[in-house]
């Protein structure tokens, strides 16, 4: 089952190292006007965009429609998710939410280190 565990994160890892500057340019290039609103105009100058989540579903004429970004609020530990669902805007608040999101970061770098610049030692035969 694990076989292939290891390929996948040899690849997955860099790119998600990408991701992060990627959704912070976002955030500063293409604000959503929905979180600016709710942020205030105070929390929106120090807020960065760290996670982003889109879902959409129809069954019929029933359609369900889920869109969250988290932002995490400097200076502090801080993040804020702002969760539009089904028109209906609320905010959840985390008071480390910046220190899991550091944690996970620190170790999506790890699995970069281990898989493309770690030194492997050298098997000899004898």
């Amino acid at each position: 089952m694990f076989k292939y565990l290891p390929t996948i994160l040899k690849y997955a890892c860099p790119l998600l190292v990408a991701v992060l500057p990627c959704l912070i340019a976002i955030g500063i290039l293409s604000p959503w006007s929905v979180a600016q609103t709710a942020l205030g105009p105070s929390a929106t100058r120090d807020a960065l965009l760290i996670g982003w989540s889109y879902n959409y579903r129809a069954s019929g004429a029933i359609t369900h429609e889920r869109r969250e970004q988290t932002y995490a609020v400097l200076p502090t530990l801080k993040t804020i998710t702002v969760i539009q669902e089904d028109g209906n805007v609320r905010i959840e608040e985390k008071s480390n939410g910046l220190l899991a999101a550091l944690v996970g970061y620190a170790c999506v770098l790890f699995g970069v280190w281990w898989f493309w610049f770690r030194k492997t030692p050298t098997k000899t035969t004898k």
